[in-house]
């Protein structure tokens, strides 16, 4: 990343728990290629392939922490599984079943989100209507 200035974010669900924590716990290698997934390189940028839907990012800054690089990026595309894409070309945002990893010193967790979808702007005026006196 640091060196092509380039990456993608790619989003699984609980299907990829396995390849998580083994690209999670593997270090050097190659764990794309030992792991078998198939990826494939979008402009410049490799994606995999199986992913719900992969950002396209460019890179614009590294910051190490002595333990970690942090990356801020920039997302320039977004690639998105045909399944997730209804009949008008509108995202069906319900079908999107992400894992979201937690953790600290002291654990780490895996949270999984359910199938409860909010329209923006659905808490806005009883929040407003909150903070008048």
């Amino acid at each position: 990343m640091k060196r092509f200035g380039v990456c993608s974010l790619n989003l699984f669900g609980a299907e990829a728990m396995g390849l998580f924590e083994y690209a999670g716990t593997v270090s050097g290698g190659n764990k794309l290629a030992d792991a078998h997934v198939p990826s494939s390189d979008h402009d410049g940028i490799p994606i995999l392939d199986d992913s719900q839907m992969s950002l396209l990012c460019r890179v614009l800054e590294a910051t190490d922490d002595g333990t970690y690089t942090h990356f801020r990026c920039e997302i320039t595309g977004r690639l998105v599984d045909s399944s997730l894409v209804d009949e008008h070309g509108r995202f069906r945002y319900e079908e999107l079943h992400t894992v979201e990893y937690v953790g600290d010193a002291r654990r780490r967790i895996y949270r999984y989100f359910s199938d409860r979808v909010e329209r923006f702007g659905t808490f806005v005026r009883s929040f407003k209507e909150s903070l008048l006196p």
